[in-house]
């Protein structure tokens, strides 16, 4: 789990796993005038989800639930549908 876990501090501020705006639509920037990536693209969340998948496997206790997963595909579906079935590449 700590593998997964500093994987995921690796791939955090990747600029080719983020979206460019936020869910909302807009591009956020701080105070700076640094530009603040929106979240992870559908294929960084689905690499993710996958590789969390082989850990809860390794792991032998849940991690994430069933009814979790179906959540995480409900949005995954709802958000490709607002955006025109649009994926970020």
């Amino acid at each position: 789990m700590i593998e997964f876990r500093d994987w995921l501090r690796s791939i955090r501020n990747n600029p080719e796993m983020r979206q460019a705006t936020r869910r909302n639509g807009k591009l956020t920037f701080d105070a700076n005038g640094k530009h603040i990536p929106g979240p992870f693209t559908i294929q960084a969340r689905r690499e993710i989800l996958s590789r969390l998948l082989v850990v809860q496997e390794e792991f032998g206790d849940p991690l994430i639930t069933e009814s979790e997963l179906k959540q995480i595909y409900r949005t995954w579906a709802n958000e490709l549908q607002s955006n025109g079935g649009v994926v970020d590449v």
